[in-house]
């Protein structure tokens, strides 16, 4: 809550429903005073698949749409175990082509488990229409192998934060079966994504994934940005009001997010 109070104050904070067709997907949307731009980011928050709403991290959304100037939408995801694999994807997917089809999108924003969620629901969007994403994507220290295999679990996986032992059981509540294609996004092809910024700490259980996903991403044609930040754990972007290596690493991850999304600015509606 402290985080939240010290955030810029926005214009308007709207919570709101997305109409899915079948469904509605609640959402948040927060517009900061003064937009240069009505096109907005969209963010999936983290919480292990399974926790989370989109005022999880309400303190950054703010700090986000400030720096940005632009709406960002937050969308609730069905989240795990009462709505398991693959219902956040499919959900997300279709959230992101009605947005793209209304509003547009200029960048997509996730955070841990919602790195996963966004990935996947990007990768099928790139597919079935690839000029109608996203123009840029940022993904603050994303789960997205989906096992606890590696050396960074095996170095940070106790003491700092989030643990492995707390990895383990978000997996199994998930609940991707072993021989899914999406259970290990960092061993797939990647290639029609967007330009990606991935920023991690250094002392993250989850650094791994997203070294991963990175070398992948350099396989492709895509444009890729990998940020390790000095002796900070998972979520360190959170810290942004109190932390001024982290507020200073959301400033620059920031700042490329919209140097993307001005190459090809968009008039105000």
């Amino acid at each position: 809550m402290l985080m939240a109070r010290q955030a810029p104050v926005m214009a308007q904070e709207v919570a709101g429903y997305l109409d899915l067709g079948r469904a509605r997907l609640p959402i948040l949307t927060l517009t900061p005073p003064a937009p240069v731009s009505e096109m907005p980011h969209v963010f999936l928050h983290g919480g292990a698949w399974c926790m989370g709403s989109s005022r999880s991290a309400l303190g950054l959304l703010r700090r986000m749409a400030h720096q940005c100037r632009r709406p960002i939408v937050s969308l609730d995801y069905p989240l795990a175990p009462e709505h398991p694999y693959p219902e956040a994807i499919d959900t997300t997917a279709r959230a992101f082509s009605i947005l793209a089809d209304s509003s547009g999108i200029a960048g997509v924003i996730a955070s841990s488990a919602g790195g996963h969620v966004a990935l996947a629901a990007l990768m099928r969007l790139a597919r079935s229409a690839p000029s109608n994403g996203p123009k840029a994507v940022l993904l603050w220290n994303p789960a997205l192998a989906l096992h606890a295999d590696s050396w960074t679990h095996d170095a940070f996986g106790v003491g700092f934060g989030l643990t492995t032992d707390q990895m383990i059981e978000a997996y199994g509540l998930y609940g991707v079966p072993t021989d899914d294609l999406h259970r290990d996004i960092t061993e797939m092809d990647l290639s029609g994504l967007p330009p990606v910024w991935i920023a991690c700490g250094d002392r993250d259980p989850l650094l791994a994934d997203s070294l991963r996903v990175f070398e992948s991403l350099t396989r492709t044609e895509a444009t890729a940005h990998l940020a390790i930040i000095p002796q900070a754990v998972h979520g360190f972007m959170n810290q942004w009001f109190d932390d001024t290596r982290s507020d200073a690493a959301v400033t620059h991850a920031l700042d490329w997010l919209e140097m993307r999304c001005n190459q090809n600015p968009e008039p105000i509606r």
